[in-house]
């Protein structure tokens, strides 16, 4: 039997949820949100020694592995056994070794490996475990190459520090870094290299690996870690936000992405222009997670198609006030005062005759108008009227009914521990 807070989900025509936490975490299964668009162009994820070497002292003793990883899920994951004597008791080289296991290594076994432009920003991610917790920057290791074939530049890029490395639990980590390209770079060869030497023999394993090139204008375009994507696998900009119903495309074109891949929309020029069915002009809601990054005053988390005479809006009406706008003429039902860079659960709904507000489940004002306007199919989230918001929207929802206020308090409590409302 369910016992929490349960989700009203009832003639629900549109919405969406990107699945993230209010500390900007996302812990969701992805099932509705995968990622901001992109294409991880890792090629394979390849033990680069499939066998006992007995050259170099290193040792392969398995292959793949199911693992339950934190805040990941099960993933079947590739693993090597190794060991590396290179030094003897007295600090000398034992002969015939070499310096270092290249355990794994993410590109074909051929040239020109992989493509990347010039005189650009890429992140490198993975998610690992050592089974000695040893590290190294070279987990993430990269050469730079010409369209001769020629080394530019190589280097390691993985970081302990905690802006550069998040541990998931159960000493798995999720780690990033970047890479800057050359001017001349056309190609680039991603390896793990491993240092630490003697007998005793690890396991290292790696769960996934990613690198994609930035498209944020952030330093970083760190995907979230159960979002990484299997190699040369791609999101595109209507693969990215799943409708709830399944019955739309999302363009997510139009709207930004931050550095932990995270969908918002700058105040600029941002939008996402959405179709539905039919939404009565007697009785509808608009449900929505919001966090508004700005005092401009008149920008619209909803504006409806026609706005000009259905006059459906959700607004920023004020430096620190929220509108629920129908009708025509305009009946505007007050929000109240809201703290700007806080996430707020707000529900507007309407009847034919009257519009409601609701913050974080309780009513808050209600206006009552003479013309309900005509049905309407479509709007823009993000902008009314030409007039673009500056907010986290991480949950947009509309209903073809006019929600209770006990449906209304049941999704806020469902809401409220996820988004510290």
């Amino acid at each position: 039997m369910y016992t929490g807070p349960k989700l009203t989900n009832d003639n629900l025509v549109f919405g969406y949820d990107a699945g993230y936490k209010a500390d900007g975490v996302n812990l969701s299964s992805g099932r509705f949100y995968k990622g901001p668009p992109h294409t991880n162009l890792v090629e394979e994820i390849d033990p680069s020694y499939g066998a006992t070497n007995t050259t170099n002292f290193f040792m392969n003793g398995g292959a793949t592995e199911e693992v339950d990883i934190p805040q990941v899920g099960k993933r079947n994951v590739q693993y090597v056994e190794y060991f590396n004597n290179r030094y003897a008791a007295d600090g000398s080289v034992n002969s015939g070794t070499t310096c270092c296991p290249n355990l794994f290594h993410y590109f074909v076994s051929s040239a020109p490996y992989i493509a990347v432009d010039s005189s650009s920003s890429y992140t490198y991610s993975i998610i690992y475990k050592h089974s000695d917790n040893y590290h190294h920057p070279n987990f993430m290791y990269h050469y730079q190459k010409n369209s001769s074939g020629t080394t530019l530049t190589e280097g390691g890029v993985s970081s302990t520090n905690s802006d550069r490395r998040t541990h998931l639990g159960d000493d798995w980590y999720h780690a990033w870094g970047n890479i800057a390209t050359q001017s001349t770079c056309t190609n680039v060869l991603l390896y793990s290299f491993l240092y630490n030497y003697g007998t005793v023999k690890h396991k290292y394993y790696v769960a996934a690996v990613s690198f994609v090139k930035n498209t944020t204008g952030e330093t970083y375009m760190k995907i979230p870690p159960h979002l990484m994507l299997d190699p040369l696998a791609s999101v595109s900009n209507t693969a990215s936000l799943i409708d709830l119903k399944r019955t739309n495309n999302i363009n997510v074109s139009n709207i930004s992405f931050d550095s932990t891949g995270q969908p918002f929309l700058d105040g600029t020029d941002d939008e996402i222009d959405i179709t539905f069915p039919t939404l009565s002009s007697s009785h509808g809601s608009i449900e929505v997670i919001a966090a508004r990054k700005d005092t401009t005053t008149n920008s619209f988390i909803f504006g409806a198609v026609g706005a000009s005479t259905n006059r459906y809006y959700l607004r920023h009406a004020g430096s620190t006030s929220y509108d629920a706008c129908r009708g025509n003429p305009l009946a505007n039902a007050s929000f109240g005062v809201l703290t700007q860079d806080k996430l707020y659960h707000l529900v507007m709904t309407w009847d034919a005759s009257t519009v409601y507000a609701y913050t974080n489940g309780v009513f808050s004002a209600s206006s009552s108008y003479t013309n309900p306007g005509s049905d309407i199919t479509g709007g823009n989230i993000g902008q009314g009227s030409g007039n673009h918001v500056n907010a986290d929207l991480p949950v947009f929802k509309i209903y073809n009914k006019t929600l209770t206020a006990a449906e209304i308090k049941s999704n806020y409590n469902a809401y409220k521990n996820r988004f510290n409302l």
